[in-house]
């Protein structure tokens, strides 16, 4: 026997006195649609003529554990009809990274063929922000880690003006007993900007005036009157490490190489803090 005997089916055979049960049973098939995905995606990179031939091998290793699975010409959509639940959890970061892959792929006009356009500044920023962001919650314990609202600091004021104000939604916040920090992530090719005409570099002055901004809102609530700020940015160029102390705020603006292997981004993200 196999399965589950279905004791129903089981009586309504023709010959009720036959040596014969009816079963159901689940069979074992690697050719589901994740794996279809992902055997898709490493076969389009492969493909790219500008995957360098070390990594077409690494690739090329990959899909043989996917040769049984059939390739499919896939869309955005097909991302949304796979209900990750616990038995398969382990496919969420993988098919994570097939979407990122999909979605920065676009089809040339040469049958087969596709190319690799730059993501756009904004959609990186949110993937850095989140990945400092769990990164700090799932690696430390000195810090809870939150991005909860900033709530204005406000005196008299209009209706009309109330409901026309912005929210104030910062990208981290840390608090531990002894310090208290609001983070905002920045992924931008230049962290600097050039005066138009002397072409003097400076910091960019909308991220520090919304930092500052969060900073003096939460400095009003209690125990946040030492409240500290810091701006992240990816490494572009030079690595950048000063602090600036604006009313009272000390605001760090600091870099990270995110092209070093993980054991430095770890190192890396853990000094800023000075976490074990």
């Amino acid at each position: 026997l196999k399965g589950k005997v279905l004791a129903g089916e089981t009586i309504r055979l023709p010959h009720p006195g036959s040596p014969a049960l009816v079963c159901e049973f689940d069979e074992l098939d690697s050719d589901i649609l994740p794996n279809r995905i992902i055997a898709t995606t490493l076969y389009t990179l492969m493909r790219h003529r500008e995957v360098t031939p070390s990594l077409r091998t690494e690739l090329g290793h990959a899909f043989a554990f996917f040769r049984h699975c059939t390739p499919i010409r896939l869309r955005s959509r097909d991302f949304r009809r796979i209900m990750i639940h616990r038995n398969m959890r382990h496919y969420r970061f993988l098919l994570n990274v097939c979407e990122l892959a999909h979605l920065a792929c676009n089809a040339t006009r040469q049958s087969g063929a596709f190319r690799f356009f730059d993501f756009e500044e904004e959609r990186m920023e949110t993937i850095f922000e989140d990945f400092v962001r769990n990164f700090y919650r799932k690696e430390q314990r000195k810090y809870t880690v939150s991005r909860d609202a900033i709530p204005w600091d406000l005196g008299h004021s209009t209706p009309g003006g109330l409901a026309l104000l912005p929210g104030m939604k910062p990208d981290i916040v840390l608090e531990s007993p002894e310090e208290r920090w609001i983070i905002d992530c920045k992924f931008y090719r230049d962290l600097f900007q050039r005066h138009h005409l002397s072409g003097k570099e400076t910091f960019r002055s909308s991220h520090l005036y919304q930092l500052f901004c969060y900073l003096k809102n939460k400095a009003a609530q209690p125990g946040w009157e030492n409240v500290r700020g810091m701006l992240l940015y990816p490494v572009t160029s030079t690595p950048v490490d000063e602090t600036v102390v604006l009313s009272g705020h000390p605001i760090r603006i600091v870099t990270l190489n995110l092209n070093q292997p993980w054991v430095g981004i770890d190192r890396d993200l853990r000094a800023l803090f000075a976490l074990p």
